[in-house]
This record gives structure tokens, C-alpha cells and sequence, in this order.
């Protein structure tokens, strides 16, 4: 889980290796290329405190737990319903934000689409 936290997504060779040689050292099978980009997909993202999160971000978000909203959530709202403050926010939230929310139900096609230019500028890797 370690490898995969961070604001930028990990590059998955740097990741193999790293699982390769804790794999190796404790006798075990070291898990392929496509099991870590499943991890990866899988990834819980953080949560935000409500009253932390930006007043444009805010205005987007409806019938959420006012205490933590998870991190796609933020991101999925922020897409659908933002100005550009808010999408310019949710597209500098951690990789894993960015890839559950595209991956999530409920986005508008051209949200979907805006959110698939931001993975692929980032590198990150998106089902289409």
C-alpha cells in the first residue's frame, strides 16, 4: 500500500521491482505486472474534511457526510458540477482520486472525457 500512496501515480516497473525484492527475500511469489495495475484500480483514496475543501469545491458537493468525503467523491462533483476553480482543483488531487472517479458510475460524458485528458496528461493509465 505504501508504494502505491503519494500524490503522483507510481510508475508500475518501479513498483514490481520494489514487490520483486520483498517477494524474493521472504520466499515468496512476486505478484505480475497486471495484479499491481488491479491494486491500483482498487486503491482506497483519502478523505477530506468538508470544511477544509475549497467554497467552489463545496458547492458541488450534495448529500455527503459532512464530516470526511472520500477523495473520487470530491473529484466526480467537482467534474460534473464545478467552475473552473473547483476542476482545477480536482485535477491537482492525488492519482488515485482522479483514477476512482473516472473509473466510478455517474459522470457526464464530457466530465468523463475532461477527466480522461487529465489521466493521460498525467500518465496515469485509464480504461477509455
Amino acid at each position: 500500500m505504501q508504494l502505491l500512496a503519494g500524490r503522483d501515480a507510481p510508475r508500475v516497473v518501479k513498483v514490481q521491482r520494489a514487490l520483486a525484492t520483498f517477494c524474493r527475500a521472504r520466499g515468496l511469489p512476486c505478484p505480475s505486472r497486471a495484479t499491481i495495475y488491479n491494486a491500483m484500480h482498487r486503491v482506497p483514496p483519502p478523505t477530506y474534511a468538508l470544511n477544509e475543501l475549497p467554497p467552489e469545491v463545496r458547492r458541488c458537493l450534495h448529500n455527503v457526510d459532512p464530516k470526511r468525503v472520500p477523495g473520487h467523491q470530491v473529484t466526480l462533483a467537482a467534474f460534473n458540477h464545478g467552475n473552473a476553480r473547483a476542476l482545477s482543483y480536482a485535477a491537482g488531487m492525488p492519482w488515485m482520486c482522479l483514477l476512482r472517479a473516472f473509473d466510478a458510475p455517474g459522470s457526464r460524458p464530457k466530465s468523463r472525457a475532461l477527466l480522461g485528458a487529465v489521466l493521460q496528461f498525467l500518465g496515469i493509465a485509464h480504461g477509455a
